[in-house]
């Protein structure tokens, strides 16, 4: 269920806005749409990925500790919004951030990613006694997808900045990289 969620996230917040707020702009960042008719789906599918990794029961002290870690940093993610584009698509609230609540969404959402990241490659991956043929693919799975998530965070800043950011601002990159 974690991770339909997570996935779907963007979907559901960018058919949102289109479907209830008529407004057929994909915003810049998955965080933007917290200014669109879609905000309280935003902050409440955040608080529901935190509940589901916060509760999560793994196999031993690590994992707990871990998804409980990864958990507090989505609600962070929720309450403490990014500052809004200037060239937001879609805005409907008269909200404002500031460049402290900014620097905390950063932090958390960057920490967050780093902390998934960490679940697939290295707790998603463990086992005891031998790996059967489908935790093998598994694990290359989980892998592969731990890289991809340290990539895209990566890749975030460089095309945020200022070299690249008007050149490539209109395919939403980092909206696909989130």
């Amino acid at each position: 269920m974690l991770g339909f969620l997570g996935l779907l996230l963007p979907f559901i917040l960018m058919l949102g806005v289109f479907f209830f707020g008529k407004c057929f702009i994909v915003e810049a960042t998955v965080s933007q749409y917290y200014y669109t008719v879609m905000g309280d789906v935003f902050v409440g599918l955040l608080f529901t990925i935190s509940f589901f990794l916060i509760t999560y029961k793994g196999y031993d002290k690590i994992d707990n500790i871990v998804t409980n870690i990864a958990g507090v940093f989505a609600i962070c993610i929720a309450l403490f919004p990014s500052t809004i584009e200037k060239n937001a698509g879609c805005p409907i609230s008269g909200l404002e951030g500031s460049d402290f609540k900014n620097t905390l969404h950063l932090i958390s959402a960057g920490l967050f990613f780093m902390t998934t990241a960490f679940v697939s490659i290295f707790l998603f991956r463990k086992s005891n006694g031998p790996k059967s043929p489908q935790k093998v693919i598994r694990n290359k799975i989980y892998f592969v997808c731990g890289i991809i998530i340290m990539v895209s965070i990566a890749l975030i800043p460089v095309f945020r900045s200022d070299s690249l950011i008007d050149k490539f601002e209109i395919y939403k990159p980092v909206f696909i990289l989130e």
